[in-house]
């Protein structure tokens, strides 16, 4: 019965969920000798999300939110540029020297495509270095060869609300502000030029609008053991998405060859589209703003 909670949590999870539940395992398994390594402004992670250094393994976590043609491809370009980049990393004498590589991958326990795998023998080929792919199936190995105890740590440590609701402010985090949107919303004019980067996130570059669309209709995506997160987030959500689904984008490429968005002059818009707009561009900064304050007064990060 918790085997099958358990996996059933693992396979609907992604992005930080995925990773974080995947790190969590990491750490039952591998003991101490597993670090997990976090993000860091515009450092990132240096393409490393744990590793054993000692022995140079090193691991990178790709969850996407769903299993489909789109996020294979994905996954295949990820690998190529996950390895690479750590790669270079510790040539550079950030990180150990590479010895083995995992590429942990939630394929919702359909297993890995054949260009996945055929990506993965390539690598191998051309740098001489162990790469494997880990699935869903390959999870619930080291799930399995876990003692009981173990196994109850992890259970409990994805019952508790604290942690989906921690989790669920530094996905907001993620997608809202790093991303550079929050700046974009704050600073919205009219005709003004929006980097498209702002409005997509993710190795699956989805749109952001879709991305609310989606998390609206997930039982998951609310904040609940803090009711004034919850209204905030729900403020947000609900102005954010009339916005972003009224105001008209016109896609271009710029000289820089920089993919970017740029809205219809202001003297294209009725009086009743630009006061609608106005007012949910406002209510939706003024909400995002307070939501992050509030989460950061709460978790510290």
């Amino acid at each position: 019965m918790m085997r099958a909670l358990y996996k059933e949590k693992l396979i609907n999870s992604y992005g930080i969920e995925f990773q974080n539940k995947v790190c969590n395992l990491l750490q039952q398994y591998y003991g101490d000798k597993f670090k997990r390594i976090c993000s860091y402004g515009n450092d990132g992670d240096k393409k490393n999300d744990g590793f054993i250094e000692e022995k140079g393994i090193f691991f990178q976590i790709y969850g996407p939110i769903e299993n489909t043609i789109s996020s294979q491809q994905q996954a295949i370009k990820k690998l190529k540029k996950d390895f690479n980049g750590l790669d270079v990393h510790c040539n550079n004498g950030y990180w150990t020297k590479i010895n083995k590589f995992y590429f942990v991958y939630n394929d919702k326990g359909n297993g890995i495509s054949p260009a996945l795998n055929e990506e993965k023998k390539y690598i191998r080929e051309q740098s001489g270095i162990e790469c494997e792919i880990i699935g869903i199936d390959a999870l619930m190995t080291l799930y399995d060869k876990l003692d009981v105890k173990q196994q109850n740590i992890l259970n409990e440590n994805y019952e508790f609300d604290n942690d989906k609701d921690k989790n669920l402010y530094l996905e907001i985090k993620e997608v809202f502000y790093i991303s550079g949107l929050y700046y974009e919303l704050e600073n919205f004019i009219f005709g003004q030029q929006l980097h498209n980067n702002s409005f997509t996130f993710g190795d699956d570059n989805f749109a952001v609008a879709d991305y609310i669309d989606r998390k609206i209709k997930s039982p998951y995506f609310k904040f609940i053991n803090d009711e004034e997160l919850e209204k905030l987030r729900e403020q947000f959500i609900y102005y954010f998405y009339n916005f972003i689904n009224k105001v008209s984008l016109m896609y271009f490429s710029s000289h820089t060859d920089t993919n970017c968005y740029v809205t219809k002059p202001r003297n294209l818009y009725s009086q009743e589209e630009i006061d609608f707009l106005n007012q949910c561009q406002k209510e939706a900064f003024i909400s995002l703003k307070q939501l992050l304050e509030k989460g950061y007064e709460k978790y510290k990060i």
